[in-house]
């Protein structure tokens, strides 16, 4: 169901500005809710710092473009414990959003998601420097 959902909002990101703004920390939420999305430690940290970007400095673009170049560059990152509890909020609670209503649905989703990760939010901004000078 999950997976139908996320397929689903991505083809509305083709159709409709609005859901396309929000693709990136939307994308970011569900993988860390889901273990397929988050197999390595490139791949954790990529979802993880994707959220502290959105959430901690307002998705800024250049930091997250630093922060994907620095993975690039990364081969092994340590994947650390993953919480088992990964947020009230799910895609189900955004799918059905309005296109007005959806950025601020996701916000939530994202809220919900990176509380959740609150034990690691040390290493997600530690990913970020990381990555080079703001």
């Amino acid at each position: 169901m999950c997976q139908k959902l996320f397929v689903d909002l991505g083809l509305r990101a083709f159709a409709d500005s609005r859901y396309a703004a929000m693709r990136r920390l939307a994308v970011d939420c569900y993988a860390c809710q889901h273990d397929r999305y988050i197999l390595s430690g490139r791949s954790l940290a990529a979802h993880l710092t994707g959220l502290a970007v959105a959430i901690e400095h307002d998705g800024a673009e250049q930091m997250n473009d630093r922060v994907q170049s620095w993975l690039s560059r990364t081969r092994h990152i340590q994947k650390p414990a993953v919480p088992r509890a990964r947020g009230n909020v799910t895609i189900a609670d955004v799918a059905e959003a309005s296109p007005e209503e959806y950025p601020a649905a996701v916000r939530r989703w994202a809220a919900s998601v990176w509380d959740a990760w609150r034990e690691h939010h040390a290493l997600a901004r530690e990913w970020i420097a990381s990555s080079g000078p703001r």
